[in-house]
């Protein structure tokens, strides 16, 4: 992947997160709380996780830039879910952390150049089930489209709740 291709990816992710400041301005705690279903996270649980998420990427890249393809940090979603109370923590704390990881995460890589980006890293999850990678290994511009992808899957996450239960400013279904 070119630089320029790697800048475009991290002003996607740039972009997306002021999307998603949008779409949850102005919401009631109870509708960015509410969970639709059982097993299914709320809003804010979207945004702890996407900020967590960004937090284990931050771990992944530097590791690859400091070691010759490390095994990467594991990063079990649900467990770090349950480890950090999201659904008991406030959202703009959710917001919080999602701003300054995405923050720190683009500040680490926006100066690599190509070289750099092409360094490795072994993770299964990420390489193999999304990016549909042949190998568990990948590289840091393979981990930045992974991340677009990421930020996409939970931003529609986010937009069928608000869509669903937005109309009801309780956040509760009706009738």
């Amino acid at each position: 992947m070119s630089e320029p291709q790697s800048q475009h990816l991290l002003d996607d992710i740039e972009s997306r997160l002021r999307l998603w400041h949008e779409r949850c301005a102005d919401r009631p705690p109870q509708l960015l709380d509410r969970q639709p279903a059982p097993g299914v996270w709320s809003v804010k649980q979207n945004t702890f996780h996407l900020g967590d998420a960004f937090e284990a990427s931050i771990h992944r890249v530097n590791a690859m830039l400091s070691s010759d393809c490390p095994q990467l940090l594991r990063f079990d979603a649900d467990e770090w879910a349950a480890e950090r109370r999201y659904q008991e923590r406030p959202f703009d704390e959710a917001l919080q952390a999602l701003d300054k990881h995405v923050a720190a995460f683009v500040s680490l890589v926006r100066p690599l150049g190509s070289d750099e980006l092409s360094r490795t890293g072994r993770q299964p999850n990420p390489a193999m089930n999304y990016l549909k990678l042949p190998t568990e290994v990948l590289t840091i511009d393979q981990l930045l489209v992974f991340e677009v992808g990421h930020v996409d899957e939970h931003l529609a996450s986010v937009d069928e709740i608000l869509t669903v239960w937005g109309n009801d400013s309780t956040g509760r279904t009706s009738g």
